[in-house]
């Protein structure tokens, strides 16, 4: 990739951040003149990016094999969703949301040379979005609620809700953003930035006054999440601190008492993985029975429960058949397309794992064990495996409870920290080669 082209895209993808931090101001500010539809050049942003690759694939006639997976996979969902019978424009729809992942994956691996460019986004963008939670706490903003309607259909410009319910329940601050989960998402991975900048060294520690102002501000980002009151960000949090400790103190003990933490730090991811899939595994037993809950339990608890009792028991029947068990039910099968075109059947996933294996059959259920062998086969002594611990964090915290491939901030963090990984491990093993030819 030329050096213009590496500019280009660092540019475009500086004006996608800011179009997705001021994302509910923009939708209101775009409603008033009647431009609601420009807010949808950030996914003209996305797409570009993609096609700026792809031509660089047609010139060199090299595709990378990750993305080539990534891309068949999708591919093999498409066809599966026609086999299935799903209306051409819902399969596109659903197709649509897979760019994210694909541009976030481009962005790290070909046109973002050093992290370093996130640690500066660190420092400007969580203060701006703690400014926007801080002004939500104080104040009713105007663009608070609103909806507007395109091509028919209406849309949330700006989420107002409550956790625990309208009544008595806690608002969560959205801020300059769309909703409050979006606010947490911007900060939790600016956050996940920082923490791979210390990991990495990245963060010069003579610039005193400047690593102080950074662990100030990693400290205020996590009150900001507090304020969203986004429960998975909270998940998020916990395990990426307990993890990154274990990395620090893994660099630092002896070759003997190394295993040991590696082994500790493994078993920890997978205690994440599986708070994630045991619920979804009693969801299909049958045999939870709970009544309702109220006051704080239904607060902490209460739209868990309901994943576990209705969502997700309903997500599998979409299944229907034997063959679909195995096949999936194809894009468009499940998730936000279905609210489009396919109402009446309409669910959510709202977890990574149900979404996938409705989607892609036993192509999920391989991408599942796949990430499990690779978190128990990794090697700590390799740098590029702190970019697979903190993206397995991602998913397994995350995608207990959400879509991340349907939920855009999760998807373009989730493409990129997959994207540094492989670089790098592509990079290492280059290196390594160089060392042992004696180049």
């Amino acid at each position: 990739m030329n050096i213009n082209l590496h500019k280009l895209v660092n540019r475009l993808l500086i004006l996608w951040i800011i179009l997705y931090v001021f994302e509910g101001v923009l939708r209101y500010a775009l409603g008033i003149f009647n431009l609601s539809f420009l807010i949808y050049g950030k996914n003209f942003i996305i797409y570009f990016i993609i096609l700026i690759y792809l031509m660089s694939v047609l010139k060199s006639y090299r595709v990378n094999l990750v993305f080539f997976i990534l891309v068949a996979t999708i591919l093999y969902g498409v066809f599966v969703g026609f086999v299935n019978g799903l209306m051409v424009n819902q399969i596109l729809f659903a197709t649509s949301t897979y760019t994210n992942l694909l541009a976030g994956f481009i962005i790290a691996y070909f046109f973002v040379d050093n992290i370093n460019i996130f640690l500066r986004l660190f420092r400007i963008i969580v203060p701006i979005t703690l400014i926007g939670l801080t002004l939500d706490y104080f104040f009713t903003l105007p663009w608070q609620g609103y909806t507007y309607d395109i091509a028919g259909i209406n849309v949330e410009g700006n989420r107002e809700w409550y956790a625990g319910g309208a009544t008595n329940g806690i608002a969560r601050l959205s801020g300059f953003q769309r909703s409050s989960s979006e606010s947490a998402i911007i900060l939790i991975s600016l956050m996940t930035f920082h923490i791979l900048n210390l990991l990495h060294r990245n963060i010069k520690q003579k610039d005193l006054l400047l690593y102080v102002f950074d662990i100030c501000l990693f400290f205020a980002a996590i009150v900001g999440v507090i304020y969203t009151v986004s429960k998975s960000a909270y998940i998020f949090i916990f395990a990426m601190i307990i993890a990154t400790m274990f990395l620090e103190v893994y660099k630092k003990v002896n070759q003997r008492d190394k295993l040991f933490v590696a082994i500790l730090t493994k078993s920890f991811v997978i205690l994440l993985f599986l708070y994630g899939i045991i619920p979804i595994l009693l969801s299909l037993s049958g045999k939870v029975s709970i009544q309702s809950l109220s006051g704080v339990a239904n607060l902490v608890f209460g739209s868990f429960l309901e994943r576990v009792l209705v969502v997700w028991p309903q997500a599998f029947q979409l299944l229907g058949t034997n063959v679909n068990n195995i096949l999936g039910r194809g894009i468009g099968g499940i998730g936000v397309a279905q609210k489009y075109f396919e109402p009446d059947l309409y669910n959510a996933a709202d977890s990574l794992y149900v979404y996938i294996i409705v989607t892609f059959g036993i192509i999920g259920y391989s991408v599942i064990i796949y990430i499990l062998l690779k978190i128990l086969f990794m090697n700590l002594e390799k740098k590029y495996n702190s970019y697979l611990i903190l993206v397995s964090i991602v998913i397994f915290s995350y995608g207990a409870t959400v879509n991340i491939i349907e939920t855009v901030g999760l998807s373009v963090v989730t493409g990129m920290l997959l994207g540094f990984y492989y670089k790098n491990k592509f990079e290492d093993k280059k290196n390594y080669e160089k060392f042992i030819s004696g180049r």
